[in-house]
């Protein structure tokens, strides 16, 4: 005996129904979660407070050649707070970074676009953003928070494969933030542009678990401390004179 048409069209018809259920709710539960992860995020109020007061010749470079260095963390020996204390922000600034990764994150496009409209800064300062750049407005108060945690608040730890955010977009802005400092005519609005560029380097090194994060905020921490001597013309944390970039121009020439 064969079976009859009806029965057959009636399994075929349940069994696609059944897949365009189970489809429906994979896209719905794909929907829910990027609209929870891609949700606009907001800051925490928070205060930065100005740095104890110091003068930059009393901050020595540390010797690190020297035999009591054998057992210095490496870390800078310099109080930073001296310089460019964190923000007292109760907010973790990773949840708004995470958002800007590669390829995978909600805001991936917008870093992408922010990367579209950098430009070359005078000197050797490197590829910036202009001061008024609206993203990088948006981020200034998540640098005010005292914490960044990617891991694993934010991001699993899984071995080689752990996600990393979009550490370019980072660097430029506090490349941005130096060149805005520089070229500030109000003092204190210049040091604390140099500063917030300081802060987003002490929050990326606080977790000691990515090296590349570890080197970017090096790095971040490194022209931030430029500014604040280009500004004073003094060298705060090396031994190196004020950089080339003293006269960076922050505004794209129209």
């Amino acid at each position: 005996m064969t079976a009859q048409p009806g029965p057959i069209r009636t399994i075929i018809t349940a069994a696609v129904t059944i897949l365009l259920v189970l489809g429906g709710l994979l896209g719905a539960r794909l929907v829910l979660r990027w609209w929870q992860s891609s949700r606009l995020v907001v800051p925490p109020n928070s205060r930065v407070e100005s740095p104890r007061g110091t003068t930059a010749s009393k901050l020595e470079v540390p010797c690190w050649s020297c035999p009591s260095a054998k057992t210095w963390p490496v870390r800078f020996q310099t109080d930073l707070d001296l310089i460019a204390p964190l923000g007292d922000g109760v907010g973790n600034a990773a949840e708004f970074f995470a958002l800007f990764e590669k390829d995978r994150g909600p805001r991936a496009g917008d870093a992408e676009d922010l990367m579209s409209r950098r430009f070359e800064a005078e000197g050797d300062l490197g590829q910036i953003v202009a001061g008024d750049d609206e993203l990088l407005l948006e981020a200034e108060p998540w640098i005010d928070q005292a914490s960044m945690s990617f891991y694993p608040v934010v991001f699993p730890m899984e071995g080689t494969a752990t996600r990393i955010t979009n550490l370019l977009v980072m660097l430029t802005m506090a490349r941005s933030w130096t060149a805005r400092g520089v070229d500030a005519e109000e003092s204190l609005m210049g040091l604390e542009d140099c500063r917030r560029a300081i802060r987003m380097g002490r929050l990326l090194r606080q977790e000691d678990v990515i090296i590349i994060n570890d080197l970017v905020g090096l790095a971040c921490i490194h022209i931030g401390e430029a500014c604040i001597g280009s500004r004073s013309g003094t060298a705060i944390l090396s031994s190196h004179s004020s950089p080339r970039w003293c006269s960076a121009r922050w505004r794209r020439n129209e």
